[in-house]
């Protein structure tokens, strides 16, 4: 039922902001300008902490996680409208619950004056249990669809702080879905986001 909530919201947010972002396009940071610097180098990292299952509470735990972003894929042409970056991540459960995998592309849907709005579509590998207990939600099996969204600030070129949400189901594919959230902040290391120029030559890997 939180995924009918969440999916929806996190659409309507992320239109929202899409569209902000193009009517500030004039003072928006130019992506046109990114470097030809391959994909699979690295754009970010992020480590971060948080909890599972805050919403219901079956598996209401913490968590560590952490995060590495490559670099933008497509052609710079699009970097106004939207970019993509694929995305690895892990998130361990450190009271035994459910820990996870994940793998997709994060969407960078905002980025005005420091802050910025990501979405993130992928899937996860979990531990958790398939069929659920009392302390473990019934997941139906090992992988999920994963979506996304974060809300964080640049506070400067190489450091940014953001707090994220994300929900993980099947899809209905299995009889069990009964899904899980995770949510918390975390901390990012952005490569290069001092090079030179700032943020007036609009550095490859830079957020600011």
């Amino acid at each position: 039922m939180l995924s009918r909530i969440i999916r929806p919201a996190v659409c309507a947010i992320a239109l929202t902001f899409g569209f902000h972002s193009l009517a500030a396009h004039a003072e928006a940071i130019d992506y046109a300008r990114a470097t030809d610097m391959p994909w699979y180098m690295p754009s970010e990292a992020s480590i971060g902490a948080g909890a599972t299952d805050p919403t219901e509470g079956i598996e209401l735990s913490p968590d560590v996680t952490g995060e590495i972003m490559l670099q933008p894929v497509g052609n710079a042409s699009w970097y106004d409208i939207l970019r993509f970056r694929p995305t690895a991540g892990v998130n361990i459960n450190t009271d035994g619950r459910t820990s996870f995998g994940y793998l997709g592309l994060n969407f960078d849907l905002l980025n005005f004056r420091g802050v910025y709005f990501d979405g993130f579509l992928g899937g996860s590998y979990n531990d958790g249990k398939t069929v659920g207990d009392p302390d473990h939600k019934a997941l139906g099996g090992r992988f999920n669809f994963r979506e996304a969204a974060s809300l964080g600030y640049q506070f400067m070129p190489n450091y940014a702080v953001s707090a994220y949400i994300d929900h993980q189901s099947n899809a209905d594919i299995d009889t069990k879905n009964q899904g899980i959230e995770t949510a918390g902040v975390r901390f990012s290391y952005i490569f290069d986001g001092d090079a030179p120029g700032g943020s007036d030559c609009c550095a490859y890997k830079a957020r600011y």
